[in-house]
């Protein structure tokens, strides 16, 4: 079997984000500052709908709560939510968690570190 390559270059990157973007998996790319940096299509369906811009975690949790998409919120409202969120955010390199969204769905995340800042 052919061992991956480190440096893939730009034809396989752009092939790369093709198929993320079409996965149908949930997939968003956060930087050190928490501002998202990509997010596939079902990303943007689910937390952002039909708005465009530059979002940070904490924003989007609000943009959600303010348009009725996202996460459901409970027990103190978005910013109580992004309070408990962010005590341990970024604790560990790799975390794994479930998240109840407003449509009733629930979804399943692992958050993993991207070493690329600026929004």
């Amino acid at each position: 079997m052919p061992t991956p390559v480190a440096d893939a270059d730009d034809e396989t990157l752009r092939s790369l984000v093709e198929a993320l973007t079409d996965s149908g998996q949930v997939i968003a790319v956060y930087d050190p500052e928490d501002c998202l940096r990509y997010a596939n299509r079902a990303y943007r369906k689910i937390f952002l709908g039909d708005c465009e811009g530059t979002f940070t975690f904490a924003d989007l949790l609000r943009h959600g709560a303010r348009h009725g998409i996202g996460t459901r919120i409970a027990d103190g409202g978005v910013e109580a939510l992004i309070a408990r969120t962010y005590k341990g955010r970024r604790s560990v390199p790799r975390k794994s968690f479930d998240t109840d969204l407003v449509d009733d769905a629930g979804s399943g995340w692992t958050r993993l570190p991207c070493r690329t800042a600026g929004c």
